[in-house]
């Protein structure tokens, strides 16, 4: 796990907190924000409507000579990163444990990816670590067409299978090695 190594890192001092996660989502807050006001479909004449538009400008300025005194620059909290890190690390633990001794696709590792999808969920990455994760996604994934590609080739140039019996029959069957089997037990001539 890409993002557990990389806070060993950081706890190694090779890696600063900020360079892995900016923050935190809490999950319990109130996503849906109030819509801004708007001019659309408004009755006000336009030269109203500037006149308003100029009174919220300097309403805006007052307000923001007032909170350059009470703010400050918040970084992440050490130790509530800690506390997610090592949520985090037991939820994937649960779920590797689940995984061996159930199987992928079992209720128990089921229910243990659920939970540590929604450990994972309240992290937000930088930038930099959500390309990573991206780009480790797309590789995989041209691996995999990379081996589909084979597999046809396999199928088509050597077994001469018509390629849209091939892309029928394995679509929907690509981890599955039973699809073979009723393929070359079947009475067809590339069986």
């Amino acid at each position: 796990p890409y993002i557990l190594e990389q806070f060993d890192k950081v706890q190694a001092e090779e890696l600063r907190l900020t360079d892995l996660i900016s923050g935190f989502v809490d999950p319990d807050a109130d996503d849906t924000a109030a819509p801004t006001a708007t001019h659309i479909g408004s009755e006000l004449t336009e030269s109203q409507l500037e006149e308003e538009d100029e009174e919220d400008v300097d309403e805006d300025e007052e307000s923001d000579d007032d909170s350059d005194d009470t703010e400050e620059d918040v970084g992440i909290d050490p130790e509530l990163a800690l506390e997610k890190f090592n949520q985090l690390r037991s939820t994937y633990q649960n779920l590797q444990l689940a995984i061996n001794e159930h199987g992928y696709e079992s209720p128990k590792a089921t229910v243990a990816n659920e939970l540590m999808l929604d450990v994972f969920k309240e992290f937000r990455l930088t930038p930099k670590q959500f390309d990573h994760l991206v780009n480790e996604l797309r590789t995989a994934m041209d691996r995999v067409r990379t081996q589909e590609r084979l597999i046809m080739k396999s199928a088509v140039e050597y077994g001469k299978m018509p390629k849209k019996s091939f892309i029928a029959l394995f679509t929907g069957n690509e981890s599955s090695e039973a699809w073979l089997d009723e393929i070359l037990s079947s009475d067809k001539p590339y069986a």
